[in-house]
């Protein structure tokens, strides 16, 4: 079943240490960390079942920001 999250329930999901890891390359100019914030923004609801949200966090786990334990926790949208 399609789960459907506002950003806000969405970000909850990560950890205050996650959130700062992502900033720290948006700040440092990393251009992937740059991409998924921008989309963050962009998207106004978060979908589970999204390609964006997939593609997203893979990039998150790329930039070494999740581990692929805390990428499968922030995904589990309890189907």
């Amino acid at each position: 079943m399609k789960t459907v999250l506002t950003k806000v329930q969405f970000l909850e999901r990560f950890t205050p240490q996650e959130v700062a890891a992502l900033m720290g390359h948006v700040t440092s100019g990393n251009v992937t960390a740059c991409n998924v914030l921008m989309r963050f923004i962009a998207i106004e609801r978060i979908h589970s079942d999204s390609e964006l949200l997939t593609q997203m966090m893979t990039a998150l786990v790329q930039l070494g920001v999740l581990t692929e334990q805390r990428r499968a926790a922030v995904m589990d949208f309890g189907a």
